[in-house]
């Protein structure tokens, strides 16, 4: 688990839809810096996460 406070685009749009965030770790914990960097394994995690939302979702619409 990870805990944040970032608000994002999501807070916005929450006002008017459902909205969620996928949050991925930062090498070392550095985010939100020039040095972020995100290994390609939690990149691959995080975009599957993100695909399998959208299929369920699209499936539980139609």
């Amino acid at each position: 688990d990870i805990c944040s406070g970032a608000g994002h685009d999501a807070f916005w749009i929450a006002d008017v839809a459902p909205s969620a965030m996928i949050m991925c770790p930062c090498v070392d914990g550095i985010s939100h810096n020039e040095d972020e960097e995100i290994s390609s394994e939690w990149a691959i995690a995080g975009t599957n996460v993100l695909l399998h939302a959208v299929l369920e979702t699209a499936i539980i619409e139609n």
